[in-house]
């Protein structure tokens, strides 16, 4: 999956990156389910493109967690912008990361 977070955040040596990018829903806000400490729970996300990289704001409903702002850094891992980053961090990474994969990269997949 490491391909995928890298053309996400429009790394310049990925091909059709920005492509992937142009048909990305920014600044739309999407509920996702992420798996962490044994149980599953659901996180809203808006993603953000500032730039070539893409910001996503994390917030857990009823407070169960601080919000977060994620972003997939150059050492390509999952990484909190605004603190320190956690095991739930990834988790909610890897949610995010999974929800465009099966919803973009299949369809542009499928396309070729």
């Amino acid at each position: 999956m490491s391909g995928f977070r890298l053309k996400l955040n429009g790394l310049k040596n990925i091909g059709y990156a920005s492509s992937l990018q142009q048909h990305l829903p920014f600044n739309k806000n999407l509920e996702l389910e992420y798996f962490f400490d044994r149980r599953w729970s659901l996180v809203n996300v808006q993603p953000i493109l500032i730039n070539a990289i893409v910001i996503f704001l994390v917030s857990f409903p009823e407070g169960e967690a601080e919000p977060m702002a994620l972003v997939y850094n150059k050492k390509e891992a999952w990484a909190d912008i605004e603190k320190e980053s956690t095991g739930l961090t990834e988790a909610v990474g890897v949610a995010i990361e999974n929800h465009y994969s099966e919803r973009y990269l299949r369809d542009i997949h499928l396309l070729n």
